[in-house]
């Protein structure tokens, strides 16, 4: 039996076995990923040493990968080419962009907590280790607090509002604490990214939202077009 449950037991011993994280993260990876492994181990065609050998490298294999290991991911059809007309002025001035990405801001940053830590994100308050955050942020392992982002808008808008007519903004906007995101944390710091923007940067600006990879949930999850109403 695949259940949920099993699996998630199976990749917390494994994820503790090969040291992938500490015991904290490892339940929360697995939590979060459970019922997409539950899927892929009652869909799939490959055998066991195949999945290890996919999870872990060919050293699980008795024959080489390439035999099974082709992706496939389906996408949009291709737009239908057509020809261009050539522009027959010149623009006496180009189109200047801004482009916001990857703020990754962290709700729980704390100016000197610990940078050094066995989590993947340190610089807050549970954090246990050596070194200490500083107030505008770290470069370690730690996400950039609220009051740089907040600090960041509002000097694009006291000091560059005319250097920019257009501004791209392309998401990843949420901390890198992968393993305890949720529906409502991503939905969050979208909302905050989003009410910074519009109070400082678009004001007669014309913005281009678009999400990262970190906005799905879990992250990185490659959806169908024809699954429209998925988170």
């Amino acid at each position: 039996m695949h259940s949920e449950l099993a699996i998630k037991i199976g990749a917390v011993a494994i994820c503790r076995f090969f040291d992938f994280a500490n015991a904290g993260d490892c339940n929360g990876y697995a939590s979060l990923f459970a019922p997409h492994l539950s899927y892929i181990m009652k869909n799939t065609n490959l055998t066991a040493s195949q999945m290890c050998g996919i999870l872990m490298g060919k050293k699980c294999l008795s024959y080489p990968p390439s035999k099974y290991e082709t992706w496939k991911i389906p996408l949009p059809p291709q737009f239908a080419s057509k020809q261009i007309k050539q522009a027959t002025s010149v623009r006496k001035s180009n189109v200047r962009i801004l482009h916001l990405s990857d703020f990754h801001f962290d709700p729980l940053y704390q100016p000197g907590a610990v940078t050094d830590c066995p989590q993947k994100i340190c610089c807050r308050e549970m954090s246990k280790g050596k070194g200490t955050a500083g107030y505008w942020g770290h470069t370690t392992n730690c996400d950039a607090p609220l009051h740089l982002l907040k600090n960041l808008v509002n000097h694009l808008n006291t000091s560059h509002a005319t250097d920019y007519d257009l501004l791209f903004w392309t998401g990843d906007n949420n901390p890198h604490d992968d393993w305890m995101t949720t529906a409502d944390s991503i939905v969050f710091t979208s909302t905050m990214t989003s009410n910074l923007i519009k109070k400082h940067l678009s004001n007669e600006k014309i913005v281009f939202p678009i999400l990262g990879n970190h906005e799905g949930m879990p992250a990185n999850q490659l959806i169908s077009i024809l699954r429209l109403t998925m988170f």
